[in-house]
């Protein structure tokens, strides 16, 4: 062995027994790396903390990488995970921290077979020419302990963890730093596993840190952006690459890597090599939702006096349930949602109590019957009323011709009166779920209509009704961003095909965060319901014998077949009303 090679070897065992391994990383890791370390310093000061309790900053000691595909994001992370239980080591022995000198972190991946593929393998190159003891060497599950990278010369161990087989094996007793690789493809919902669970166990350790790396995740309303990403650049301590930025790459493999993702202009090439959110209308569950068209703001679409309201039901067991109230818009022939609401574990009298009653109010106007009322009203063989215009005044003859300022009815033509909205209550085909409702709850809910191929036919008509626009470019459905439609919002954005590997679509991804699209399934049962060409509006006194006023001789001969006066005919009812109203009431 020649001396320059003992030397090396020396130097390089000193480095590693120092904690020191930044002279492995790639040169577009040296800006990276500068930055960590100097957070990493900065961040355990009072001064830190304090700025961070002053602009409510929630995680103080987490840093984060969006870094694209080939940046090698998971090589740093593997190193600075074996610096910091070095340098724990270090600092115990040498009584700056009041700890056990063997550290203990945890790398957490979306895939169990990720381990055994990516990081087990990584680990073995780069740590191939640690001293003996210092290299990191794979122990798998036993003996108490979850499958892990055991240090000896330090006693240090870096728990491996698939989130998506083993989310139980994230707990534990202490953390002296958190890594995880890869957070944008876990499930939605790994927000709350950290808060809850992970964060946790580096309470009292204020050395410890945690570094949340991904590439750009598929669903655009994933944690990583909506949770971290947000607070990390709140502390400035995000930063974003792309494959450009590896310098090691040549241009001609990144072209190829282009190349093989599928283009320049592929979803899957701007989310892995260049950040870029968009969704993938291949694996979109909604493809023609458009936020930029179909989110509106409320003040641009007030409510009109009269409108066919709805509401949808997607009951849930071990889904959760999923409740869409709207209206059609008839002068304007949109449908605009106004709410919208899912809830896991929701009993049918909390759906009731706490959702139904008090949304059709405020929304509608409408006040409920209550059961007890409504049998009582059925044993004295009194007519009932499901639901009532709040506050409306009634004539002698039990009609309602004027309803209360903000309250949305329709015409009922055959018992010439005005009505309370929904007109119509559509749920998934669960026979318990409508019966209670029905039954025990004196709401009028039927069941959506449902056959060989109705699924697939149902989900087409929702997504055309995306796709479609009137002449002058107006879409056919809007929701309202009025703060009570934003899940329905996020399901339309980021909701999913899960695929099988033959790119075969399953079934709608499921997820902490989206559920199962419930919001999107009960828009889908309820907008076959709407009866578009049906005038909630009443009829409007017209009186025939003004100047000016030219009724057909066929309408005319109608009405004087009647009997009534020409000029109350309208408001009184009569063979011509329809005529009437269609032909004559201005608007």
């Amino acid at each position: 062995m020649s001396a320059a090679r003992e030397i090396t070897d020396a130097w390089k065992r000193d480095l590693y027994m120092q904690g020191d391994l930044s002279w492995k990383m790639p040169e577009h890791h040296e800006a990276l790396n500068s930055g960590f370390e100097s957070w990493n310093e900065q961040r355990q000061t009072r001064e830190y903390l304090d700025w961070c309790r002053r602009n409510s900053a929630q995680f103080d000691n987490m840093y984060m990488l969006r870094c694209a595909r080939r940046t090698r994001k998971t090589t740093f992370l593997l190193i600075k995970g074996y610096e910091a239980c070095v340098r724990h080591y270090l600092e115990v022995r040498a009584g700056r921290r009041r700890a056990a000198p063997g550290a203990r972190g945890m790398i957490a991946i979306p895939v169990q077979k990720k381990i055994g593929g990516i990081l087990v393998p990584l680990t073995n190159v780069i740590f191939s020419d640690a001293p003996d003891g210092w290299f990191p060497e794979y122990r798998g599950t036993g003996q108490g302990e979850h499958e892990h990278l055991y240090v000896p010369a330090i006693d240090a161990r870096i728990r491996l963890v698939g989130i998506n087989e083993h989310p139980r094996a994230l707990a534990g007793g202490f953390l002296d730093w958190f890594g995880g690789t890869e957070i944008g493809f876990a499930e939605p919902g790994f927000y709350e596993t950290y808060c809850d669970i992970i964060q946790l166990q580096m309470q009292k350790r204020p050395w410890a840190w945690s570094i949340i790396e991904s590439s750009e995740p598929e669903i655009l309303d994933h944690d990583f952006n909506v949770k971290f990403k947000p607070d990390a650049e709140l502390r400035g301590c995000f930063v974003s690459m792309t494959i450009r930025d590896n310098t090691t790459l040549t241009p001609e493999e990144i072209d190829d890597e282009i190349r093989r993702s599928g283009g320049p202009d592929s979803p899957t090439t701007k989310r892995e090599l260049f950040n870029i959110s968009e969704p993938d209308p291949e694996t979109q569950v909604i493809k023609h939702f458009d936020e930029d068209v179909h989110v509106v703001d409320p003040n641009d679409y007030p409510m009109p006096q009269y409108a066919l309201a709805y509401e949808g039901y997607d009951p849930g067991t071990s889904d959760p349930l999923g409740y869409v109230a709207l209206y059609l818009d008839y002068l304007q022939q949109q449908i605009v949602v106004q709410y919208a609401f899912m809830k896991a574990g929701m009993s049918t009298g909390e759906l009731v109590d706490d959702i139904v009653r008090p949304t059709e109010r405020r929304l509608w106007g409408t006040e409920l019957e209550h059961v007890e009322k409504r049998d009582k009203k059925r044993d004295e063989h009194l007519p009932v009323v499901l639901q009532r215009i709040a506050g409306a005044q009634e004539t002698g003859g039990g009609k309602i011709w004027e309803a209360p300022p903000g309250a949305l009815t329709y015409w009922d033509a055959a018992h010439w009166t005005l009505k309370a909205n929904p007109f119509g209550r559509i749920s998934d085909t669960h026979a318990r779920f409508i019966l209670d409702l029905n039954r025990d709850y004196a709401l009028s809910v039927r069941a959506a209509e449902k056959e060989d191929g109705s699924a697939e036919a149902d989900l087409e008509y929702l997504d055309n009704l995306f796709r479609r626009r009137h002449e002058d470019g107006r879409p056919l459905i809007v929701v309202l961003n009025n703060g009570h439609t934003a899940q329905l919002i996020q399901q339309l954005r980021s909701g999913r095909w899960k695929m099988r590997e033959d790119v075969h679509k399953v079934d709608w991804a499921r997820s902490k965060l989206l559920g199962h699209l419930d919001c999107v399934a009960a828009l889908k049962y309820v907008v076959r319901d709407v009866r578009w060409k049906r005038d909630p509006r009443p009829p409007r006194h017209v009186d025939v014998n003004l100047p000016n006023t030219y009724v057909p001789p066929k309408v005319m001969a109608k009405i004087r077949g009647t009997g009534q006066p020409l000029a109350a005919h309208a408001m009184f009812g009569g063979g011509a009303r329809m005529n009437l109203r269609s032909q004559w009431r201005p608007r």
